[in-house]
């Protein structure tokens, strides 16, 4: 779900979308542009991947609040989000060990197991990420509180 972030990002996302169709995957991929509101997106997900080279908390924090696990890279903010039992952190630019973590969350979800790990990740973001706690810590960080 969503656009590339600038011109390299969307050169990226078309050539991923071009090897789904050689790969014979243009029936099980299904690639939707930018949208106003992604929930609807994260009902249908099992997982949410992020292999991000640079990241806020961004689509694993939505994910995690919606009791979607992440695949993450260790990029940013994504460690943040993703904690254990929660989903899978890889480190960043490492093709096989983002195999890997695709792999386990597989052998997850066929185990039937994947949805206690959605559930971990919207604990920990109720836990942690309430908005006014945020509010809270952000200001007592610029008053010296």
């Amino acid at each position: 779900v969503g656009s590339g972030f600038d011109t390299a990002g969307e050169e990226h996302r078309a050539m991923l979308m071009r090897q789904s169709v050689e790969l014979g995957l243009e029936d099980s991929v299904i690639w939707i542009d930018t949208v106003a509101d992604v929930r609807t997106a994260y009902v249908a997900a099992d997982l949410s991947v992020s292999p991000s080279l640079s990241e806020n908390h961004g689509a694993a924090g939505e994910a995690a609040a919606m009791g979607v696990p992440s695949v993450t890279s260790d990029a940013g903010a994504l460690p943040e989000i993703v904690v254990e039992g929660s989903g899978w952190v890889f480190p960043t630019g490492d093709a096989t060990a983002l195999g890997a973590a695709l792999e386990s969350a597989h052998e997850t979800w066929v185990k039937g197991s994947l949805d206690a790990r959605g559930a971990v990740a919207r604990s920990h973001i109720e836990q942690n990420f309430e908005l006014s706690d945020c509010v809270n810590r952000v200001i007592d960080i610029a008053t010296g509180a």
